[in-house]
């Protein structure tokens, strides 16, 4: 089993992901304004996602489709942890972007892209212990990252597990 070294970010990774078959990775840094995709094979870095962004950003989290032909990826800016800028990259440089806002400060994020049927969307858990957390779908329709709130009462117990798994008192 071979490292990756990802040196070309400037600060700490934030967050890595690996597709469906563990061909490819990709990986965000909280200093850095961009996405790197990774051949986890050879550790060769394949893409650069950019976007424009101006100050200071934090990373939430970046996930990769089964394939890994889509890229999601999230983030704060420095000072609003209320609102998140989503960007989602595919084949061919497509490239669409939304501004989520839920209204809870976001500590934790974390999200799943699904491709079924020509169609592209996922879900969206987010929160914060002082605020709560919530839910959410999100579907690409047009050129439109569409989000939707989900009352669900799994999202307690799914941060209770978590928890209890970060605690060391229960393995998933």
């Amino acid at each position: 089993t071979k490292a990756l070294n990802f040196s070309n970010h400037s600060r700490w990774i934030y967050s890595v992901a690996f597709s469906g078959d563990g061909k490819l990775s990709a990986s965000c840094s909280s200093g850095d304004k961009f996405v790197l995709v990774w051949d986890t094979a050879t550790g060769t870095g394949l893409r650069v996602l950019d976007f424009e962004e101006t100050g200071l950003i934090w990373p939430l989290a970046v996930v990769l489709s089964w394939s890994g032909d889509w890229i999601l990826f999230a983030r704060v800016r420095n000072g609003d942890h209320k609102t998140a800028y989503l960007n989602l990259f595919g084949p061919s440089s497509q490239e669409f972007s939304s501004c989520f806002k839920p209204g809870v400060r976001l500590d934790i994020f974390c999200f799943t892209i699904n491709v079924s049927q020509d169609r592209l969307h996922g879900e969206i858990l987010c929160g914060s212990d002082s605020d709560g957390y919530q839910t959410h779908e999100w579907a690409l329709s047009g050129s439109d990252i569409e989000i939707r709130k989900v009352p669900t009462a799994l999202t307690e117990g799914f941060v209770s597990e978590m928890r209890q798994a970060s605690q060391g008192s229960r393995e998933l």
